[in-house]
């Protein structure tokens, strides 16, 4: 998000995309998830933000750039406590999501650390960009 503010990107949070109005009760239907990421992706400037692996496959092609944050999984679910619960949810969701992030990198799946990688493999080089640490995404932006 800090990086749309110092470029002037649109930035679409793909929990916004991903979920019913209202909160995590209920996933809109795929099909629907789709097409409005790749209707944004087909925009000559965007950001999109999230884990959803299986969309960012979607609108991987379209990207100049991807950005990977790999941080530690302590400090992700560090943030999201710091973060606290969103979008109308509950205390059992959201200690079912710090166990879900908590599992990162073992865990499978689209929006698993692996399967992060194979998104990130797709592009090109030359439009990867992976930070693991806070120093590093700090000095990232600091360069616009």
């Amino acid at each position: 998000m800090r990086l749309a503010e110092k470029i002037a990107l649109p930035v679409t949070d793909l929990d916004t995309l991903n979920w019913e109005p209202g909160g995590y009760g209920k996933a809109r239907a795929k099909e629907a998830v789709l097409q409005d990421a790749l209707a944004i992706a087909r925009e000559s400037r965007w950001i999109i933000e999230g884990v959803y692996g299986w969309i960012a496959e979607s609108v991987v092609a379209y990207a100049t750039h991807i950005i990977w944050l790999t941080p530690a999984p302590t400090e992700c679910v560090d943030n999201i406590k710091a973060r606290g619960i969103r979008n109308s949810g509950s205390a059992t969701d959201f200690a079912a999501l710090l166990d879900w992030a908590t599992a990162y990198e073992t865990r499978t799946g689209s929006s698993s650390y692996q399967g992060h990688l194979a998104v990130f493999a797709k592009a090109s080089p030359a439009k990867r960009v992976r930070l693991s640490s806070r120093d590093e995404i700090n000095q990232f932006l600091s360069t616009f």
